[in-house]
């Protein structure tokens, strides 16, 4: 996980209405992100794009709840992990 979610998380997520409701995170070039299944982890519901299409089925394969949710014919464009209800 990036050093800067793990200290900050709980702030960058608090947007000062609703700081414990989830949200929807989008992850532009997201690749492998080990943050997305993390976010997805505390309840937030997280899409990431990117064209390589290796690593979205990787981080699919990895993590229980992940979808590719868009794909051309160049390949798969979109995952999203739905975060799982909290407390």
């Amino acid at each position: 996980m990036h050093p800067a979610l793990a200290a900050f998380g709980t702030q960058l997520l608090d947007d000062g209405i609703a700081p414990h409701f989830p949200k929807r995170i989008f992850f532009p070039l997201c690749g492998k992100a080990v943050d997305m299944p993390y976010l997805a982890l505390q309840g937030h519901t997280v899409v990431g794009c990117d064209c390589v299409k290796m690593a979205l089925q990787q981080l699919v394969a990895e993590n229980p709840g992940a979808a590719i949710t868009s794909e051309t014919s160049a390949g798969p464009l979109q995952v999203r992990i739905r975060g799982r209800p909290t407390g």
